[in-house]
């Protein structure tokens, strides 16, 4: 009985600090999980446009495409063709821009956990993550439909972040109190 406690205790103090840690090295790709679309010509590419784009993927429903879309109230509707992933996020925040990297280079960036999207221009398209939470590197990709990286815009946005382990230390105290009672009756 008192080993079952101790474990109690242990994971009420342990797994709150593991489910708190996301440090990764992604490097991002059509299909993977973070994927979130692709926005084809994606031009104009300013900062308020590519929130635009990034806004008229999250309010897709997974698998689905549009074009013709006025992504700015009051613009006409551009030619852009999106294309939503297959993956499912839950409620997705509106993007705000945060940074862009005019360079085409680096590849590989170090978010701090601000960043909500990434969007990486290439001559013709726009490739959209969903990273909401990482810190860590991400590597983008370097070509999409035979052209290079133009750019890549960072975006931030407000998303409810689940809680960081407070359900987790409280249901093992809990357990751990029930196993203390036990002992007693």
């Amino acid at each position: 009985m008192k080993a079952t406690s101790r474990l109690f205790v242990w994971l009420a103090v342990v797994l709150p600090l593991l489910a708190g840690t996301s440090s990764y090295g992604l490097n991002l790709a059509i299909g993977d999980s973070y994927y979130l679309g692709s926005v084809v010509q994606g031009t104009p590419a300013d900062p308020d446009h590519e929130a635009a784009y990034i806004n008229q993927l999250a309010g897709m429903a997974p698998g689905t495409t549009a074009n013709n879309v006025e992504v700015i109230p009051g613009n006409p509707p551009d030619s852009n063709d999106f294309t939503r992933s297959n993956n499912v996020f839950g409620a997705l925040p509106d993007a705000e821009f945060l940074d862009k990297n005019d360079a085409g280079t680096p590849l590989t960036f170090d978010l701090t956990g601000s960043t909500q999207y990434i969007l990486s221009k290439y001559g013709q398209g726009s490739l959209v993550w969903f990273l909401a939470g990482y810190t860590g590197s991400v590597t983008v990709a370097s070509s999409f439909n035979g052209h290079g990286l133009s750019h890549t815009s960072f975006f931030g946005g407000n998303v409810t972040v689940p809680d960081g382990g407070a359900t987790l230390v409280l249901l093992g105290a809990a357990l751990s109190v029930l196993g203390m009672l036990r002992r007693r009756f």
